[in-house]
């Protein structure tokens, strides 16, 4: 079903994006039906909340698909999650690990904020490292 859903973002993204996002059918999916199938797959996994998004107000060029652990994080705008990103051409789409900055630049600026996170970054790295 995680094949399915990327694949169909994939292929209609690229045309959606050139229609009015308000009520679009694959926005409307993506947002609402997507987590919840998603959520069906894993339903032992009760820590884990899934998000996805087409944008806010107009088309992103970069969709997404979040995996949030309850534990960490309730919003993309903070913490960390894995995440599959799309590229803006659809011909790709990467597994990442995330860090939320929306609620850091707000909190400390633009420029203290990206230092939290190599920070953080750093740490993260480094305990990867160790568990391999």
């Amino acid at each position: 079903m995680l094949r399915e859903a990327i694949e169909r973002i994939m292929n209609e993204y690229p045309s959606a994006r050139g229609e009015v996002f308000a009520e679009h059918p694959l926005a409307q999916y993506m947002r609402r039906d997507l987590p919840e199938i998603l959520l069906s797959l894993m339903p032992l996994e009760t820590d884990i909340r899934w998000s996805a998004s087409a944008g806010q107000g107009q088309w992103a060029e970069a969709p997404w698909i979040a995996a949030l652990n309850e534990l960490v994080t309730l919003t993309p705008q903070r913490g960390y999650y894995p995440v599959y990103l799309f590229s803006y051409d659809m011909s790709t789409v990467f597994l990442s690990f995330n860090q939320g900055v929306t609620i850091l630049r707000e909190e400390f600026g633009a420029g203290q904020a990206r230092d939290i996170l190599q920070h953080r970054a750093k740490i993260i790295r480094q305990r990867l490292s160790e568990a391999i």
